[in-house]
């Protein structure tokens, strides 16, 4: 059970609904008690402090752990996926750029690869109980790492939970360390959830109310260790960092050294700068709440020169079949202009500026990459709804003319859209004018937009993402990973003109 999205109304509808009384006990004058995304927010500690949590924790198998409610988007199932945290942090961006590119890092000193040496052998032994390992382990991590850990915080009655380590910086967990003695055993991994639960500590309201509460998690398993990142902002977000690394090899053990040493500097500098950021923060009062916290804060690569992005709410599409939340789309103010903006693994400017041009997809107005590999595309706000809504059969003539103007644009560049879906294409009322017989978008009763340009690839080139939603229909010859063909355009677009179905 994740938080119930649908029962979240979209933008245009908003204003209908009478504030929660929640935001009545507050001071409803201070615009950040209204959002729908600090409700979200305060449903997400309610549940952080309740049994339904605690009892996840306290569970010893899998189908109990199962039983209770799970708020958290940590990519299982792969569905329950978050927008990425590096929008949110920009030491998270950081992090993930510093390990894309481990080999432009200078070689750790002779120090640093004594202490990895060390750690990699400690690792590697067998022991008796998970406290023997901590015991032995975390020090050293605490060396490699530059941190003062502390153990024993209590807030969960649980043995386990109570043995996590963490380290701090003004009340502000910034490090949270999870350990088993072997992998697969001990149940499973709580580190998420336990840092979940100590925000919800009234203790930490200061805390949760100026920050998106950024720490960053690492978890032992016997000899192998990953890291990870967690956020909290209208949801709670967990995302690895690292698969599991292996300290020990039967060969090349020299360059897994300096491999896993540059690993380690990565956090070492990333907590560093997480440690700054607690350290001169100026903690919001209960009365008080630093909107901000809930919305993406963009690491720019350089100075790209942008207008003011002020973000206003998450937009959700109506009627959706896929996961807004992952889809990381916000309504936002650019320069003063009502705007969407967009975050996405990956974007096609020329082909969203081609279909622009001729009237046919809203207008680009920035594009960026941005720290951490993610794009950012703010483009002018439709107010209008996807031909899904507007059409329960047949879409209008002016329309389909439209549709199939901007395919072929995209086509001629032999590019690929990838998802001609009535959900992809805003509908706009126009005033009625003599009947269209071209496609020049001024004289039709409908104006179509095409939207969703971060599928769009080169034909027979480029592929499908290898997790592409195989619920909803494709065309023959579609599979996760497959080749993205002209063809699969043509087959979808002949299908929305006789169907809103989208399975």
């Amino acid at each position: 059970m994740r938080p119930a999205t649908s029962s979240r109304l979209t933008f245009m509808e908003r204003e209908t609904v009478t504030m929660s009384s929640f935001f009545i006990e507050h001071h409803t004058d201070q615009p950040e008690f209204n959002l729908l995304e600090e409700q979200d927010h305060q449903r997400m500690i309610e549940y952080a402090g309740s049994d339904a949590l605690e009892n996840k924790l306290t569970a010893t198998s899998t189908s109990e752990y199962m039983a209770y409610p799970d708020f958290i988007y940590n990519g299982r199932p792969a569905g329950c996926m978050g927008p990425p945290i590096t929008i949110y942090e920009k030491v998270f961006a950081d992090i993930t750029d510093d390990l894309a590119h481990l080999e432009n890092l200078p070689d750790s000193n002779q120090d640093i690869l004594d202490e990895i040496g060390d750690f990699a052998n400690q690792s590697l032994e067998t022991y008796s109980s998970t406290f023997e390992r901590e015991s032995t382990l975390y020090h050293l991590i605490e060396n490699l790492l530059g941190v003062e850990m502390i153990r024993n915080e209590d807030y969960s009655t649980f043995t386990d939970v109570k043995r996590h380590a963490v380290a701090k910086e003004r009340d502000a967990i910034y490090l949270h360390v999870e350990c088993k003695n072997e992998l697969g055993m001990g149940g499973m991994e709580r580190g998420a959830l336990t840092m979940l639960r100590y925000i919800a500590n009234p203790k930490y309201a200061p805390i949760r109310n100026t920050t998106c509460c950024p720490c960053i998690h690492v978890s032992i398993a016997g000899p192998y260790i990953s890291f990870g990142g967690s956020i909290l902002t209208d949801i709670y977000n967990f995302q690895p960092f690292t698969d599991y690394l292996f300290p020990g090899s039967y060969s090349y053990m020299a360059s897994k050294t300096n491999h896993i040493a540059k690993v380690f500097g990565v956090f070492r500098s990333a907590l560093n700068k997480l440690r700054d950021k607690y350290k001169g923060l100026e903690y919001y009062g209960p009365m008080r709440k630093n909107r901000s916290r809930l919305f993406p804060q963009p690491a720019y690569l350089g100075d790209p020169n942008i207008q003011t992005l002020a973000f206003e709410t998450r937009f959700l599409p109506h009627g959706c079949y896929y996961s807004p939340i992952r889809r990381a789309l916000f309504l936002a103010k650019f320069g003063g202009q009502q705007v969407m903006v967009k975050f996405s693994e990956r974007y096609s400017p020329d082909a969203h500026h081609a279909v622009a041009k001729a009237g046919l997809a809203p207008k680009l107005l920035f594009h960026t990459r941005l720290r951490g590999g993610v794009h950012m595309a703010i483009m002018e706000y439709i107010d209008g709804s996807d031909a899904n809504r507007e059409f329960s059969r047949e879409l209008p003539d002016d329309v389909i003319k439209q549709v199939e103007a901007a395919i072929t644009i995209l086509h001629d560049m032999n590019l690929v859209h990838g998802g001609v879906r009535r959900s992809n294409i805003l509908i706009k009322k126009e005033q009625a004018s003599a009947a269209a017989t071209d496609v020049d978008p001024a004289r039709h009763a409908y104006r179509a937009y095409l939207v969703d340009f971060d599928r769009v690839s080169l034909a027979s080139v480029d592929r499908y993402t290898p997790f592409l939603n195989m619920v909803i229909y494709w065309p023959p010859g579609v599979r996760p990973g497959g080749l993205m063909e002209k063809e699969h355009d043509e087959v979808l677009l002949q299908r929305i003109l006789r169907s809103g179905s989208e399975f």
